[in-house]
C-alpha cells in the first residue's frame, strides 16, 4: 500500500467522504462531555469515518494524539499509553474503507473496521479526548463540528 504523499492532518475534508454522529437510544448523563464540548449531547454515540484515500494506521494514531495534544487535553502519560493503544487498533485504510468509533459516557472507546470489532481504548478519559478531535470547541476543524453538531 503506497500512501500519497499529502498533508498528514486527519481533519482535512477531502480525505473523509462521510462523516457523521449517530445519536444512542441509551441516554446517561455525562457533564465531562457536556463541560468539554460546550454541547447538550451527553449521549453514546458514534463517529464513522469513510476514507477517501490510503492513510497507514499508525499515522491515523499519531496525527490523533497531536490533535488530542493542541486541544491541551490528558497527561503525558495518557497519550504515551493512548498512543500504543491507537496503533494496536487502527488498521491501514484505503479509499472506500470505514472507521467508527463508540463513545459511551464512562466506558471504553469501542472501533469497527468496516463493521467489525477491532478494538477499545479502556480508559474512560479516552473518549472524550478523542471524540474531542471533532467536537470539541477548539478543534482544528470548527465547520466540520458546526455540521457535526448541527450548530450555526
Amino acid at each position: 500500500m503506497t500512501e500519497p504523499s499529502k498533508s498528514e492532518s486527519m481533519l482535512e475534508s477531502d480525505d473523509i467522504s462521510t462523516l457523521c454522529v449517530t445519536r444512542s437510544d441509551r441516554l446517561r448523563p455525562n457533564t465531562t462531555f457536556n463541560r468539554l464540548y460546550g454541547t447538550e449531547s451527553d449521549n453514546t454515540f458514534a463517529l464513522e469515518l469513510e476514507y477517501t484515500r490510503t492513510l497507514y494506521g499508525e499515522k491515523i494514531a499519531i496525527a490523533s494524539i497531536d490533535e488530542i495534544k493542541k486541544l491541551g487535553i490528558g497527561t503525558n502519560t495518557q497519550h504515551e499509553q493512548w498512543l500504543t493503544d491507537m496503533k494496536k487498533i487502527f488498521p491501514n485504510v484505503e479509499e472506500g474503507q470505514q472507521l467508527t468509533g463508540i463513545f459511551t459516557p464512562g466506558q471504553p472507546s469501542r472501533f469497527f473496521f468496516n463493521g467489525k470489532p477491532v478494538g477499545d481504548v479502556a480508559d474512560p478519559e479516552f473518549g472524550p479526548a478523542f471524540f474531542g478531535i471533532w467536537l470539541h470547541p477548539k478543534t482544528s476543524a470548527p465547520k466540520l463540528r458546526q455540521l457535526l453538531l448541527n450548530t450555526k
